[in-house]
């Protein structure tokens, strides 16, 4: 009889509805690596939730879509720094 894996490791703090708050946060002006501080996570956590979670990355290309950075590298280096 096979044995069921577990999923070990620390519970993700992701939550969906970061995605709505992603984009209301960055809207006001603020920075994405500034939204890593409000959901009490560091910035790395943010960049790996973009792999991991496609809402959450999908949220982030509608935002810089909204923005103005419709796949300008120029204007997504802007938006990073």
């Amino acid at each position: 009889m096979a044995k069921l894996k577990r999923k070990e490791g620390r519970p993700t703090l992701y939550r969906p509805e970061y995605c709505d708050r992603l984009i209301l946060h960055c809207k006001k002006g603020l920075s994405y690596e500034a939204f890593a501080g409000v959901v009490d996570v560091c910035v790395d956590t943010l960049y790996e939730w973009e792999k991991v979670h496609p809402k959450f990355s999908e949220a982030k290309k509608r935002l810089l879509l909204s923005l103005g950075f419709g796949g300008s590298s120029k204007g997504l280096m802007a938006f990073i720094l």
